[in-house]
């Protein structure tokens, strides 16, 4: 998508110059404002599905500024023994998506509100775990 592309090559641009541990911190945090955000949208209704949509946009160039500075991390923290490193990141995005997936189908309805809590829940996990590894 476009997102990912935006998010991309602004971590290309910054990476370099901030570091992957500032990049990953920040774009941790844009996260969780804009889940804030899409939490207000949805529960609001304000700016319907075109302001559920502008937030989802930012929402997917972070994810990406946060997944390729995760596995940077990583990378960097096994050294020689990298080389089976990025299947990780790969491995929890997929189990993530599917129990928010199942998180999202257990409030039974096609309110945005369902997938903004379990957005949030998820961001405020990742602020935890970013907290915690330091």
């Amino acid at each position: 998508s476009a997102a990912a592309l935006v998010g991309n090559f602004v971590n290309m641009r910054l990476v370099m110059v901030r570091g992957y541990q500032r990049m990953l911190r920040d774009a941790s945090v844009f996260v969780a404002v804009l889940a804030a955000a899409l939490a207000v949208i949805s529960s609001t209704g304000f700016g319907g599905v075109w302001g559920v949509f502008a937030v989802m946009v930012w929402l997917m160039a972070a994810f990406h500024v946060v997944t390729a500075n995760g596995t940077a991390g990583l990378v960097d923290q096994l050294g020689k023994k990298a080389g089976r490193a990025p299947a990780v990141p790969a491995l929890f995005r997929f189990t993530g998506g599917a129990i928010g997936s199942a998180a999202v189908g257990a409030f039974g309805t096609s309110h945005p509100g369902a997938f903004a809590t379990v957005l949030g829940v998820a961001a405020i996990g990742m602020l935890l775990g970013l907290r915690m590894g330091r």
